[in-house]
């Protein structure tokens, strides 16, 4: 059994104030070694200066301690899989289409598709916990995987065979959130701009290694993109690909 937690960075909005992208980012540990996990998340708050009944939010963490946390936390054995949406990018006409049922639906398509394919790559099933958000109509989100995409003529590839449960829970309730927080924003730092205009790519890089990638396949697997953009005009996806490269 694989357990999945669910986090995401940026917003769902498409508003001048709204970010640039959307990430929804997945910590996925086999049912074996989620305790030793948990352990090794108190290091990490430990190394932050933090201490190991805190509650540990990546945005709220100074640069020193994003580093020191993801030092250790890279100590574990999980995998990684992204779906990231550039919504400028997105025709008008995507765009409203994309409100309903929400960008965040859209995504979460994507996420669980690719969640099923590595369940069924190991002979497993998924549990899916997703953080529980003021946004988040999750009876809307459960309906629209398990119902609405199963109607004919929808575009899903999910193995709906390979999904077990499919639950959220608030931040507080469970730490393995917190984790899944560590990695979506990592991920949207080397996306969306800081206050200052500028981006931090090499969050995203030290996690390259738990990103799954399949038959050399990274964008299709482990971080997919949409809709479909010119990687190297972006510094994060670039840095990536010189990466992989080496």
């Amino acid at each position: 059994m694989l357990h999945a937690f669910i986090d995401e960075s940026g917003d769902d909005g498409f508003s001048p104030r709204s970010t640039e992208w959307l990430v929804i980012a997945s910590l996925v540990l086999h049912k074996a070694r989620s305790a030793a996990a948990m352990e090794n998340w108190k290091k990490c708050k430990t190394d932050a200066h933090r201490r190991p009944v805190e509650r540990l939010h990546w945005n709220k963490l100074d640069h020193p301690a994003k580093k020191a946390v993801l030092r250790r936390v890279l100590e574990s054995d999980f995998d990684i899989l992204a779906v990231a949406a550039h919504k400028p990018s997105f025709a008008p006409d995507e765009v409203l289409r994309l409100k309903c049922p929400t960008l965040y639906c859209f995504l979460t398509k994507f996420l669980v598709e690719r969640l099923s394919w590595l369940a069924r790559d190991r002979n497993c099933k998924v549990n899916i916990t997703f953080e529980d958000r003021p946004q988040l109509n999750f009876v809307e989100l459960r309906e629209y995987i398990f119902t609405k995409l199963k109607l004919p003529g929808k575009n899903t590839q999910i193995s709906h065979e390979n999904l077990g449960g499919f639950n959220c829970k608030h931040f507080s309730q469970e730490t393995r959130l917190e984790i899944a927080d560590t990695i979506a924003g990592a991920i949207g730092n080397g996306l969306n701009r800081d206050a200052f205009g500028g981006i931090e790519t090499t969050y995203t890089l030290s996690l390259l290694p738990k990103m799954w990638v399949r038959n050399g396949n990274l964008y299709s697997y482990g971080f997919k993109i949409c809709p479909m953009i010119d990687r190297s005009k972006f510094q994060l996806f670039a840095d990536i690909d010189r990466a992989r490269q080496k």
